[in-house]
């Protein structure tokens, strides 16, 4: 009996030692799932930390940056010289240029090599009441149709001249499809039309009125040329024109109708006085017109001009055909001219076309861009009077250039 108590007692032992020794188990257990969960939760506050510090360093950034914005802003402001304008850009180019000339390939041709420079500089902003303003500087004379200067042609190492190049006022507004614009002063051209026809370097002055409708745009405006008048007779050379055209991604062409007054008023008499030679009149009907090919990598532009004075009996019409291709940062363009003596106004060809009125040739030019504000480009013209085979009259004009913008 004894001996059945004491197995009876060690059987129960036994059971609660290994009930223990779960329990035992069971608490640790939880002791570990406990410290795992606290280390996560510990884990999840650091990065809670860490993203708050991230933000409040950004928070921090962006006030300082805003803030220098804001001055800078406040600087941009009193350098506009008035509270009404919105921003201010100076914008300008500055040029070298190497030319070679020879005026005469015939017996005792005369030929003549040259350094020149030109120098834009200007302004443009807008203004609060909706209005865009522009004025600019550069370098050249009197005369409108250059803006080079010629290295000590007044003297040694003389010091050239800055003359007023453009100023304007332009104001927008919208249409239903597009908008209208008006411009006032002293513009760039508001045509589209080619150096060949209208040098770059004129700048048109009186009104302008534009319309683009996106697809259709139009042109119409009244410039002086030139004025011509002595206080006695009102004689001025002026610009009447209009123009309409279409533009897409494939071409962009266009017919305008050109009416100068005057053209051939004198004011070079000794003694002052200003002498009528001729109350000519030139009434151009000029079509114009660029054609955008892609091929790969390669842009291939043909362009072309047709101008017809139907105020001439002869000589009256001027052409030009050609083709420009552009790849990356190099261009090469070719262009046949041919421009008669009675057809657009000496006055405002391309001052380069070296022969001017009465010549036909060759044009040559190539671009490269060697940074993206530097670039170096050349152009070579071979012009010959028009039917005409003496060798006296031709006449071959090459320019090497160095063009800085800003």
């Amino acid at each position: 009996m004894l001996v059945k108590k004491i197995v009876a007692a060690s059987l129960m032992t036994a059971a609660l030692s290994a009930t223990a020794a779960d329990d035992v188990s069971a608490q640790l257990e939880e002791l570990k799932n406990a410290y795992i969960k606290q280390q996560q939760e510990m884990q999840a506050m650091r990065q809670q930390i860490k993203d708050v510090e991230s933000v409040h360093n950004e928070a921090i950034h962006k006030y300082i940056k805003d803030e220098i914005k804001s001055e800078v802003s406040k600087q941009s402001s009193l350098l506009s010289l008035s509270s009404h304008v919105e921003g201010l850009k100076v914008k300008g180019d500055l040029r070298l240029r190497y030319q070679s000339e020879d005026n005469k390939k015939g017996k005792g041709g005369g030929s003549r090599d040259r350094f020149r420079e030109r120098v834009r500089i200007g302004a443009e902003w807008k203004t609060s009441e909706g209005w865009d303003i522009g004025i600019g500087v550069a370098t050249g004379d009197a005369g409108g149709s250059s803006t080079n200067d010629t290295y000590g042609d007044e003297g040694t190492w003389d010091t050239g001249d800055l003359r007023l190049d453009y100023a304007y006022a332009k104001h927008s507004w919208d249409l239903q499809d597009g908008k209208q614009t008006v411009i006032l002063g002293k513009m760039k051209n508001p045509f589209f039309t080619s150096k060949a026809f209208f040098d770059g370097d004129y700048r048109p002055t009186g009104i302008a009125y534009q319309v683009d409708m996106g697809t259709v745009f139009a042109t119409a405006g009244a410039f002086t040329v030139q004025q011509n008048n002595s206080g006695r007779n009102e004689n001025d050379t002026m610009l009447y024109a209009a123009q309409v055209g279409m533009k897409t991604e494939l071409f962009k062409a266009a017919v305008a109708y050109y009416h100068y007054n005057n053209t051939d008023y004198d004011n070079s008499a000794s003694d002052g006085d200003f002498i009528e030679v001729d109350d000519h009149e030139v009434q151009l009907i000029d079509v114009v017109a660029d054609v955008y090919l892609n091929v790969g990598d390669v842009q291939v532009v043909p362009y072309g001009q047709y101008s017809y004075n139907n105020k001439a009996d002869d000589e009256e019409i001027a052409y030009m055909i050609g083709s420009r291709v552009v790849l990356g940062n190099f261009s090469l363009s070719y262009d046949w001219r041919h421009m008669e003596e009675n057809a657009v106004p000496s006055m405002i060809m391309d001052s380069d076309y070296i022969g001017g009125a009465g010549y036909e040739g060759h044009v040559i030019a190539a671009k490269y861009k060697l940074t993206k504000n530097l670039t170096l480009q050349g152009k070579y013209y071979m012009t010959e009077r028009i039917n005409s085979q003496d060798e006296d009259n031709k006449r071959d004009l090459a320019q090497l250039d160095l063009v800085y913008k800003f």
